[in-house]
């Protein structure tokens, strides 16, 4: 097991343990919204939203990179590499 997988198990037993400690029912407000909710259902919401937006920003700047790099690669009209400049 490398050490990459030992710090992901163990920050992941912290915040479990962390949510688990924190079940106490809190009021959650919104804009015009307001709810109580677990506060561990919360910090679960907060910590889901957090990873996919994450993933999703990851995902997207890999997709630019790739098409920048195939832009650059790819010889544009006349032969000549294109200098992302005036045609």
């Amino acid at each position: 097991m490398n050490i990459r997988r030992v710090a992901t198990i163990f920050f992941a037993l912290l915040y479990v343990v962390f949510v688990i400690q924190n079940t106490q029912v809190v009021e959650v407000r919104f804009l015009f919204w307001s709810t109580q909710i677990s506060r561990a259902l919360v910090l679960a919401g907060t910590f889901i939203l957090g990873f996919v937006s994450g993933r999703l920003w990851s995902w997207i700047r890999r997709k630019q990179e790739e098409a920048t790099e195939a832009r650059a690669i790819l010889p544009a009209e006349g032969g000549q590499p294109e200098q992302g400049g005036k045609p």
